[in-house]
């Protein structure tokens, strides 16, 4: 049975700046952002997916870069890598393959699961990690009191954008991440399926130095409260004990204020801080 191999191109933030871009009043905006269409599926009624992709192609249409895959005479990894080339040398935002059967009433004939169609298999790429130099960690407040620590460091481009920053997630995470963080420390960065930024390793200090450099506060960066390391199921995390810190304050208006609360429009998180500041806030019963 032949499969085919069909290029990728449909990622989250390439596909969100397409849409909004034709959704805005001015027609000029999308037309200055080079935005193309490009043939994904034929829906015409053909005996196979590459029957279409030629059709699309004769009439004029720029369609999915895609290639017969026979397991006989070709070796898969050598039909992904070409197809990775093609993305490479056309810059296309990709973050993997679909491996699909070509003969449609075959590749429907397999049903589906809960999620996906039996007929296909998407071949996800490894993110790309970019090497650079930790400056600083931060610690950010939620509503319930948890401090989260955040990398800062060297600013990186990785998938067409800058990044300088990457949360920690909390205590455990930021030790089996970056074992004991310290400035200048080289670290490995990328982007979670080409939108989050996250730490993917530390190089690491020897043990007999650790003591010497970075430590958890014991003093909440907010309030100066006692702070303390708790248990979370199976993470520690590190706690603000002051029940009256204005960090928990912040966070307990900014959802309260939010879309998924009481839904409060043009009240942002920046509005709530200035009202904190000028003390013409001061609790949240």
């Amino acid at each position: 049975m032949q499969l085919l191999l069909i290029q990728m191109i449909n990622t989250r933030t390439p596909r969100n700046l397409a849409s909004g871009s034709v959704r805005q009043l001015d027609s000029k905006i999308a037309k200055d952002r080079h935005i193309k269409f490009v043939a994904w599926k034929i829906p015409f009624g053909l005996a196979t997916y590459s029957q279409g992709f030629e059709l699309a192609e004769q009439w004029g249409f720029e369609v999915v870069p895609w290639m017969r895959y026979n397991s006989e005479k070709q070796d898969i990894h050598q039909c992904i890598e070409i197809l990775q080339g093609i993305a490479e040398s056309n810059d296309y935002p990709i973050d993997g393959i679909v491996i699909t059967y070509d003969n449609i009433e075959y590749g429907k004939s397999l049903g589906m699961t809960g999620h996906h169609p039996r007929h296909s298999l998407a071949f996800k790429f490894e993110d790309e990690i970019v090497e650079t130099t930790l400056e600083d960690i931060e610690w950010t407040m939620g509503k319930t009191g948890v401090l989260t620590p955040v990398a800062i460091f060297s600013p990186v481009e990785i998938d067409g954008t800058t990044v300088n920053r990457a949360s920690l997630h909390n205590v455990t995470v930021m030790r089996d991440t970056l074992g004991t963080p310290y400035i200048n420390q080289k670290i490995g960065v990328c982007k979670k399926n080409m939108i989050i930024p996250y730490v993917s390793w530390g190089e690491k200090l020897p043990e007999e130095y650790a003591a010497s450099y970075y430590c958890i506060p014991d003093k909440c960066p907010i309030c100066g409260g006692k702070t303390e390391i708790r248990k979370d199921n199976d993470s520690e995390v590190l706690i603000c004990t002051n029940s009256d810190c204005a960090g928990k304050l912040l966070g307990k208006l900014s959802h309260f204020v939010s879309r998924d609360a009481i839904n409060i429009d043009g009240l942002s998180e920046a509005t709530i801080q200035f009202l904190l500041n000028r003390k013409w806030v001061s609790c949240f019963k």
